[in-house]
């Protein structure tokens, strides 16, 4: 991805996540982050695929999305990302039409719409879910009793 990204971009834009990189660089590279949710909380938009936690995670902190569903199975990351979607909080795009060109025309004038980027993290928050580990706790507290 590093690689990938410098050749893109150029290699002065990278930077990994330690706190002597904080606001340098557009991009912050990590191969594999702890605690996402941060990560997700600093996001203004997140490009990703569209399963369960992914769609769910993002809803709870209301950061609006771009879900490209993987295409496979029954289609469930589709299903997973629609209510979201359908309530404003984010964008679906097939697997085959998220190419450069989709990215290059679409993701710059998302970012740069900040009234827009709100309304949708608005949204996404408005239909996430919260207090799942304590629901799921009563149900099953509820249950043994």
């Amino acid at each position: 991805m590093r690689d990938m990204v410098a050749q893109k971009a150029g290699a002065d834009v990278i930077n990994d996540l330690g706190p002597t990189h904080a606001g340098m660089g557009d991009y912050h590279i990590a191969p594999y982050l702890e605690r996402i949710d941060l990560a997700f909380g600093c996001a203004d938009l997140v490009i990703c695929r569209s399963g369960a936690g992914s769609v769910c995670e993002l809803s709870a902190l209301g950061v609006p999305a771009v879900y490209v569903p993987l295409p496979v199975g029954n289609g469930e990351q589709r299903f997973n990302a629609a209510p979201v979607v359908d309530a404003g909080g984010g964008v679906l795009v097939d697997d085959h039409d998220f190419t450069t060109r989709w990215v290059a025309r679409n993701v710059p004038a998302m970012l740069a719409d900040t009234d827009a980027l709100a309304k949708a993290g608005h949204q996404a928050w408005s239909y996430g879910i919260r207090d799942a580990a304590q629901t799921m706790a009563s149900i099953v507290l509820g249950l043994v009793d």
